[in-house]
């Protein structure tokens, strides 16, 4: 880092004249430079902690076993990479359950609104499909719906903030 901000000063030292004349052009490109590093971090956080998206940080999965009808639950770090993933269709979705010792439980959905798990009616069968209605069984939230609301929000807020922006810069 150093070594940015000395290369930096040589190359403005003969505009800004650094060497003594021009002290305050100094103090008014650090400011300057200070202000831009403090905007980025304020962007950057703002970004990483957004609390409409849905988190991820869960050490306990909580899974349904669809042949024993019971929850149990598995620490993320007993299970593999490729299981984490789930990405070859709905059988892929199936681990398996310490209940049966057979790969028949499912990872549960965490209500956004209640907080509590929930499996889909459907799975519960054993009739696991993407496009199952994923309705909360404990206070009824569509959790599709819940989301896609949110991210109509966030588009709205953008829109408006960009509006507000350009109304300012006229």
């Amino acid at each position: 880092m150093p070594i940015i901000f000395s290369e930096l000063t040589e190359k403005f030292r003969g505009l800004f004249k650094f060497d003594g004349g021009g002290g305050n052009m100094q103090y008014i490109l650090a400011g300057t430079l200070v202000l831009i590093i403090i905007i980025s971090l304020v962007s950057l956080i703002s970004t990483l902690t957004d609390s409409d998206t849905p988190k991820t940080g869960d050490s306990e999965l909580h899974f349904w076993d669809i042949e024993k009808q019971q929850e149990f639950t598995k620490q993320a770090n007993e299970m593999d990479f490729e299981m984490m993933m789930m990405v070859d269709g709905p059988e892929a979705q199936l681990v398996q359950s310490p209940l049966t010792g057979k790969k028949t439980g499912i990872m549960m959905i965490k209500c956004p609104n209640c907080k509590r798990y929930f499996i889909p009616e459907d799975w519960k069968q054993g009739k696991i499909a993407h496009d199952a209605q994923k309705k909360c069984t404990h206070c009824g939230t569509d959790y599709d719906e819940y989301y896609r609301k949110k991210a109509e929000e966030r588009k709205a807020r953008r829109k408006s903030r960009g509006k507000s922006s350009r109304r300012r810069g006229r």
